[in-house]
């Protein structure tokens, strides 16, 4: 894998530019040094841009991952192992959670009367079609843990 970053630019350029006028003079191409390295120099910015793009959006989801955790964890010690347990349920069926979960003072959406165990009688739910054909769905779920405190996640689908 090649490493895109600022520290290995210059390196980067120089053995692009080379490569790239050896592939030219072999075809009897001929194209100004200058230009070719202006070529590698912006395509050398733009993989180093991508890379640090990724990594931003990989820190972001790790962020996500972590203080979701720490979220269903805090309701597992407050709330216990069972409706622990039919919470994980509701979000596998939800294919997840998409971004931050939050605790609100009120649900979004539709009640769903579907029971789970006896921790939860049912739960919220708002979403909408997405994409061309509208066979795919996004939306919220909220889940109550007590009066006024609900779970709230999105999903997508």
């Amino acid at each position: 894998m090649i490493d895109f970053s600022e520290a290995n630019k210059e390196s980067l350029i120089w053995h692009f530019s080379s490569l790239a006028e050896k592939v030219l003079s072999d075809r009897n191409i001929e194209v100004p040094f200058c230009e070719i390295k202006k070529t590698a120099e912006s395509y050398i910015d733009n993989q180093i841009a991508m890379q640090k793009g990724m990594q931003e959006y990989y820190d972001y989801l790790r962020d996500v991952d972590k203080k979701n955790k720490r979220l269903l964890t805090a309701i597992k010690k407050v709330k216990g192992k069972t409706f622990y347990k039919h919470l994980l349920t509701i979000i596998e069926e939800s294919e997840g959670i998409d971004g931050f979960a939050q605790i609100v003072k009120e649900p979004v959406g539709k009640f769903q009367k579907e029971q789970y165990g006896r921790t939860i009688p049912g739960y919220w739910v708002d979403q909408w079609a997405v994409g061309m054909e509208g066979d795919s769905w996004e939306g919220t779920v909220c889940v109550q843990l007590k009066p006024n405190k609900y779970l709230k996640f999105s999903y997508s689908m």
